[in-house]
């Protein structure tokens, strides 16, 4: 039994469809190319639904006659082509006889056509490539096409489509592209009833501003070569009009709409040193040439093609572009008065963007050679900076440490973190305007109200994330035909460009082909985040490093950018090497308490180390002690301490700022209550003040030794191990606190937590 059958006509002129009809703007463009190709002077589009519920179009061509009215509709049927040899030398639009028989094929699809010489016209009805009714009709000259209910036949194509917006704006983007090519033609697009575009014959130049607003005009610049059988002509954007966002750019071969990143290289080429990276010149460009010097069928869509000489064309555009910039004075100059010497200065300026430590070359890990990479560059340049000159004090107090103004050094515990500003910024952002979406956000207004126009395509992309702009505190409203006008920011932002952030809102969303809600969201709290960060070269002082990390650690996502890039590095610690490997727990068999040393938690390698070990201690009666050890341990591992704590610890050791932070409290009391829910015993030092010991049944008051403190470096350590060392050795929980308060101040009076032999035995004669 054979295999292979033929498909029924229906399911293969389906299949033929899905190559040349994707979406409601692949029959805008069928249609007006075919109207175009009729030789029409007046054509105009209605559109219902984004093309979803009806496309109509309206031309005044030369029409069909009742028998190629039936031939249009069948495959391959053309009026175009007469033998192999016209395929490459193709002057219509359409050519390939696709068109009709695919969208009648997905689509109910009515036409009325009436050539000059009749004195009435046809009418006929198909669905699903059947025809359903013929008529005759009354019209004038001309034809009208209406396509109702796209994809009937294939619900799961028409699942696919995009929102009405996203669909309108194809729309669009087909109606302007064969708008510009046929200047010479009237124009109308027709959206909801309401009227989009009325557009009449013109020059290039009057066709172009009349799609782009009048604001367009004084950026244009006329452009025109002619090479032997190649012309190139058009319009070209000055430099200082190119935008953030891409959309603007218009290349045409013989006519026909064409995508050539080939082509679009040779033209960004030639605004090089004009332009800054990532911004997007404005063109019209038209290239005329013999049509057997390019092919056109490389794809059913026909935008793309290939020359004969490819290298030829690249160099020929890129030329004439120059040539047009070097002719209206907009080319770079050399500035023959500049010092010499400034590409040292370039070098030696560690705010230039071209220093080592941005792009590609910008620190995300600080392990092994990346370290010898940070010093060297520091040494080329013959600074004094050094990175712990001069700070190791600060860096051993646990004060932040600014680097280049890029990075930002803080040890907690044992470990020594480096954040990078820049995207540690850009995290706290997001994640503030995040909570913030839909909710109330504080503006700044603007002193000037900023004014943006916009193409029409951007428009549509506009009025779709209007109201999640105006969400994260935007005061921006419409402003007549494709503009929006900025009234306010949102409060706290400087030195931000208000028309660069919408055109980045607008790129954004042109890269994003989701529909939904959240996820277009994300795209521009993502942008946002990126935008508004605060510059790398801010020099900042200790109070403004301690509230960015801070801010960082509040954050759901600390560790990274919503980018997913790194906003800190860690170098490794003794903490990161303790693991429950290197622990023999039969050493703890005969200890009175084991000790957690509050550093540790810093590591989740050292967290299930601890675990292991509190989970002996409980299973075999060992007293359980705990150290805060440094306020920064509280803000940034609180969840890392509570696990430890839910255990409930005989014997908590805090200052009164740790505490606070811990339990949320700003009353030390409420701090005090909240903290006896996981210690039977807390011990809170008070500096100058003292300590206290509390418990269920008494507060117990450790006075102070007045003594000048020079290095409070170990003293913690030494207050917290002496104090076991009391209650372990049978001393009351008073004396130990003694004793405690006695070796703590021993410490903080001399430089170093090291104490010598007659320290130590006259602090043994003491209790004696």
């Amino acid at each position: 039994m054979s295999k292979i059958k033929q498909l029924p006509k229906s399911v293969a002129n389906q299949i033929a469809a899905g190559e040349v009809i994707q979406r409601p703007a692949s029959v805008v463009k069928e249609l007006i190319e075919n109207s175009i190709d009729a030789k029409s002077k007046n054509i105009k589009l209605i559109i219902k639904d984004a093309g979803k519920q009806s496309i109509t179009l309206i031309d005044d061509g030369i029409g069909m006659d009742k028998k190629d009215i039936k031939k249009c509709f069948l495959r391959h049927s053309t009026s175009k082509l007469r033998e192999a040899e016209d395929i490459y030398r193709v002057k219509t639009m359409g050519f390939r006889g696709e068109a009709l028989s695919s969208i009648s094929s997905v689509a109910e699809l009515k036409i009325k056509t009436k050539t000059l010489n009749c004195d009435i016209g046809n009418e006929i009805l198909i669905k699903d490539s059947k025809i359903l009714e013929e008529s005759r009709s009354e019209i004038q000259s001309g034809t009208i096409i209406n396509v109702k209910n796209l994809f009937f036949n294939i619900p799961a194509r028409r699942n696919f489509l995009k929102s009405n917006n996203v669909e309108l704006r194809h729309i669009i983007d087909e109606f302007t592209r064969c708008a510009i090519s046929n200047f010479d033609v009237n124009f109308t697009l027709i959206n909801e009833e309401a009227e989009m575009f009325t557009l009449q014959k013109s020059s290039l130049k009057k066709r172009i501003i009349s799609i782009f607003k009048r604001s367009y005009k004084e950026h244009l610049i006329e452009c025109e070569e002619q090479f032997d059988s190649i012309k190139i002509y058009g319009f070209i954007g000055k430099p200082k009009s190119a935008k953030k966002t891409r959309g603007e750019q218009y290349l045409f071969v013989n006519n026909r709409y064409v995508k050539s990143n080939y082509l679009g290289h040779a033209i960004y080429k030639s605004y090089e040193g004009l332009i800054e990276e990532k911004k997007y010149p404005f063109y019209v460009l038209f290239i005329n040439l013999d049509t057997e010097k390019v092919d056109i069928n490389i794809h059913p869509t026909k935008t793309e093609i290939k020359f004969d000489d490819e290298k030829l064309i690249y160099s020929l555009v890129n030329s004439t572009i120059k040539k047009t910039l070097d002719k209206y004075n907009v080319s770079p100059s050399i500035n023959f008065d500049a010092d010499v010497n400034f590409l040292k200065e370039a070098v030696t300026n560690y705010d230039k963007k071209e220093y080592a430590f941005e792009n590609k070359n910008e620190i995300n890990s600080l392990r092994g050679n990346d370290w010898d990479e940070i010093f060297e560059n520091v040494r080329s340049e013959n600074k004094t900076a050094k990175l712990f000159q001069d700070e190791e004090e600060q860096i051993i107090n646990n004060k932040p440490v600014q680097f280049l103004d890029k990075f930002i050094f803080k040890q907690l515990g044992e470990k020594l973190l480096v954040f990078n500003h820049k995207n540690c910024q850009q995290r706290i952002i997001y994640e503030k305007y995040e909570k913030g979406i839909n909710k109330f956000t504080n503006t700044q207004q603007n002193l000037f109200p900023q004014y943006i126009d916009l193409n029409p395509s951007d428009f549509e992309i506009i009025k779709t994330i209007m109201e999640d702009i105006k969400s994260i505190g935007f005061d921006i409203d419409y402003f007549g035909e494709n503009s929006v006008v900025v009234n306010g920011i949102p409060a706290g932002l400087n030195d931000v460009n208000e028309k660069d952030l919408i055109e980045g809102f607008i790129e954004e969303i042109k890269n994003n082909n989701s529909d939904l809600d959240k996820e277009k969201r994300d795209k521009i709290l993502k942008f946002f985040s990126r935008k508004v960060k605060i510059t790398n070269s801010k020099t900042l002082n200790e109070e403004e490093m301690n509230l960015i990390i801070d801010k960082l650690f509040a954050c759901k996502n600390p560790k990274f950018t919503p980018d997913a890039e790194r906003t800190m590095n860690t170098c490794l610690s003794i903490s990161s090497n303790f693991s429950i490997k290197n622990i023999n727990l039969d050493d703890l068999k005969y200890a009175k308490y084991l000790y957690v040393e509050g550093y540790l938690v810093t590591s989740e390698i050292a967290m299930d180390a601890i675990n292991e070990c509190i989970q002996f201690a409980i299973s075999n009666d060992i007293k359980i002690a705990l150290t805060f050890s440094d306020l920064s341990m509280v803000k940034y591992f609180k969840e890392n301490f509570k696990s430890i704590l839910k255990r409930k610890v005989d014997l908590l050791f805090c200052n009164e700022d740790e505490a606070k932070t811990f339990s949320g409290f700003d009353s030390l009391n409420k701090s005090v209550d909240y903290l006896k829910n996981f210690t039977s015993n807390l011990v809170i030092t008070q500096g100058e003040k003292g300590s206290l010991i509390i418990n269920e049944d008494e507060i117990i008051k450790i006075d102070p030794h007045n003594v000048k403190a020079i290095d409070t470096v170990g003293a913690g350590d030494a207050f917290a191990g002496s104090f076991l060392y009391g209650i372990t050795n049978g001393y009351t929980l008073k004396k130990s606190g003694d004793l405690a308060s006695l070796l703590s101040s021993k410490v903080v009076s001399k430089i170093g937590p090291r104490l010598e032999k007659e320290e130590i035995n006259s602090i043994k004669n003491f209790f004696k």
